[in-house]
């Protein structure tokens, strides 16, 4: 019973021993070795031991273990009733080499145990490891995708831009001027929505849908450039020794230091087919819009006196061409004279797409007293989305002057 007593005690002394788990580097990145140290003190290191186990978890790949032959020297502070004073000790010290994931985070490296006395004890049952990302790989990837793959010639479609950043990013600067060449036509959101998901331990994923929209000019296959993203990052540690001068003698002293450099990520090329239009069931008043449109026409009245005007209002809306519609075909209007027309272009972004409005007012005078026809006024243009032409149609109209 004695003897058993004394067993306990020893392994209770052993769980209360002071051993220290500590990482030699300073910062462990992804798919780099780095290495795990054990430090037990002499004076606690139990007799009838084993070699110490590490179960590693997580991806981490133990590669070897060092058991140093000569007990390290180390410094250790104790307190005591009057303060607090240096001790130095000796320790046995087992360094484990490990190679650490490719994935970066907080991680469980693993366990640390061995027999004692034929029985298995636990050292170390949950070491927390954090994984950085190395200083030499991007702290940003850039990738663009496009809302469609296959479009029409004069189509609107999207671009949109995912931003990965990881933790030695330190800022965004944003996008250099982009150049997509003559075969589109781009227009640029100013009125970005952004979403972000973070995936903990400074790593985000920054998603900006419709940062632009293109409409392709040709047939084709066609190659949308890569678009480039500058962003700030902390370069390498570098260490840095410093020389100074005092009472004659000389001290140098070092220190680390990290500047922030300035960086370029840029996306894929992206290719997209780019399909003509058809040819059968095209009109012959084609407006050569393409898209999904809406067209209104109308006359302010009908009845008028022969010293007075009579206004022409046409609405045209459509999410095709960006800040272009071409003119409705007027019919024969020689009963009247007129004047230049007042045309008005704005444009507004509706949910995913960029819609451009067209007015035009004109004023239309009469040569003579009489009732006249004014044939309908038709509109044509081709839907991508139902794959076919389609036409609207206003008046025809009435107009009596006195």
């Amino acid at each position: 019973m004695k003897r058993f007593l004394i067993l306990c005690l020893s392994l209770t002394a052993f769980a209360n021993a002071t051993h220290k788990i500590t990482i030699k580097e300073d910062r462990v990145e992804a798919g780099q070795i780095f290495h795990l140290q054990l430090q037990i003190p002499l004076k606690e290191l139990p007799k009838n031991r084993s070699t110490p186990q590490l179960k590693i978890r997580n991806d981490f790949r133990l590669l070897g273990l060092d058991s140093a032959k000569n007990p390290m020297t180390y410094e250790a502070l104790t307190t005591t009733r009057v303060g607090h004073r240096i001790t130095v000790d000796t320790a046995q010290v087992y360094t484990f080499q490990v190679k650490a994931p490719q994935k970066t985070g907080q991680f469980d490296l693993g366990s640390l145990s061995w027999k004692v006395k034929g029985k298995q004890s636990i050292i170390s049952d949950n070491y927390q490891v954090t994984v950085s990302r190395p200083y030499s790989a991007p702290a940003l990837e850039a990738s663009m995708t496009t809302s469609k793959q296959r479009v029409y010639v004069g189509e609107q479609f999207g671009i949109n831009f995912e931003l990965h950043s990881y933790e030695n990013c330190i800022s965004v600067l944003g996008s250099n001027s982009v150049d997509f060449g003559n075969n589109f036509t781009s227009y640029r959101n100013d009125n970005l929505k952004t979403e972000s998901k973070d995936f903990g331990y400074h790593e985000s994923l920054t998603t900006i849908p419709f940062a632009w929209w293109l409409i392709p000019n040709k047939s084709g296959t066609l190659e949308i450039p890569p678009v480039n993203f500058t962003y700030s990052s902390m370069g390498e540690p570098k260490t840095v020794k410093e020389e100074k001068q005092l009472n004659g003698h000389t001290f140098t002293s070092t220190h680390t230091s990290q500047e922030l450099v300035e960086k370029e990520a840029f996306t894929a090329p992206i290719s997209i087919t780019v399909l003509p239009l058809p040819t059968r069931g095209m009109p012959t008043d084609f407006s050569g819009m393409v898209g999904s449109y809406k067209f209104k026409a109308s006359f302010d009245r009908t009845k008028i006196k022969i010293d007075e005007a009579i206004t022409l209002i046409v609405n045209i809306s459509g999410d095709g061409a960006i800040g272009n519609i071409t003119n409705p075909k007027l019919p024969d209007l020689s009963d009247f004279r007129w004047e230049l027309p007042e045309i008005n272009i704005n444009e507004r972004i509706e949910d995913t797409k960029v819609i451009t409005t067209k007015d035009i007012k004109m004023a239309l005078y009469p040569r003579k007293a009489g009732t006249f026809k004014i044939p309908a006024i038709t509109y044509s243009w081709f839907n991508p989305g139902k794959k076919k032409y389609e036409t609207a149609s206003a008046g025809p109209w009435t107009i009596e002057v006195e």
